[in-house]
């Protein structure tokens, strides 16, 4: 069974960082510390959340933690992906998850909770994939 069987179905919580509930980012965090043992930097206050969206788009990352751009062809599981797409009606480049595979990946929305998704059917759509150096 792949990793990312056991976040499948943990429910959103806004700034949530834990498997009872988590937002995109918390989400993230919550896996690169538990299956890589990488633990990046929680931000409680949106802004900062949105800070990290922009962070990732840059291919830059705060509190000191290097990431490097991953080329689509170069990205493997673990790599952080930044997306956009469309969330409550309204454009947005802030969302974030965790590759699973060549076109799948884990992330969490209101709606569903935590679910793994094919980028070729999904809304969202790629912007960067990132990897801690």
């Amino acid at each position: 069974m792949h990793w990312s069987a056991q976040y499948v179905g943990i429910p959103y919580a806004e700034r949530g960082y834990s498997r009872a509930g988590a937002c995109c980012w918390g989400l993230l965090c919550l896996v690169q510390e538990e299956v890589f043992g990488r633990r990046l930097p929680r931000h409680d206050e949106p802004v900062r959340m949105v800070q990290a969206g922009i962070a990732l788009a840059e291919g830059t990352f705060f509190a000191g933690v290097p990431v490097v751009p991953v080329p689509p062809e170069d990205a493997r599981d673990g790599d952080m992906l930044h997306m956009k797409g469309f969330r409550a009606g309204k454009a947005t480049r802030l969302h974030c998850g965790v590759l699973t595979g060549p076109h799948h990946v884990l992330h969490i929305e209101i709606t569903t909770g935590a679910i793994v998704e094919d980028l070729r059917r999904a809304p969202w759509r790629w912007l960067g994939a990132y990897r801690i150096a």
